[in-house]
């Protein structure tokens, strides 16, 4: 099953926020700072800057109304939560990010059980693509985030 875009870019900010933590692989709590972060209110502001496409926009901007409403959470608390959880992991305020290697970030075990629940619930749906509500459901229903990294 194939990612959305909002997924694509969810996974992207993941991978700096692993590397900022000098993390070997993207883990659940890598996944939750790029979700939190791609779905702040105040991320469109940066969506302006990107170049990309209306579709792709809009798959990002309701993601994160889904992932908000699913979570009970307004921007601001995500911001506090995602500073939080950066400090948690020793990733300080404009730290460098290690450059890439040639090898890129891969998904930590954990990850890969959380993408194979996400597929599964997107088959029960009926969806044709994998999105970051699905792996976050996922996340949840295999214990795999704590409860404590989202409040």
């Amino acid at each position: 099953m194939m990612p959305d875009k909002s997924l694509i870019l969810v996974w992207q900010v993941a991978s700096l926020e692993a590397r900022r933590a000098c993390a070997p692989s993207i883990g659940p709590r890598h996944f939750w700072l790029g979700l939190l972060k791609v779905c702040d209110e105040s991320f469109t502001f940066n969506l302006d800057k990107m170049e990309i496409d209306e579709e792709e926009r809009e798959s990002v901007l309701s993601t994160g109304r889904q992932v908000r409403k699913y979570l009970e959470m307004e921007s601001e608390s995500m911001t506090e939560v995602r500073h939080k959880l950066r400090s948690e992991l020793g990733i300080n305020p404009g730290q460098q990010i290690l450059p890439a290697s040639k090898k890129s970030m891969h998904r930590s075990e954990t990850m890969r059980l959380a993408f194979g629940k996400a597929q599964e619930i997107a088959a029960e749906q009926k969806t044709q693509c994998l999105t970051a509500f699905h792996l976050v459901v996922a996340l949840f229903e295999l214990d795999l985030l704590d409860i404590k990294d989202c409040r």
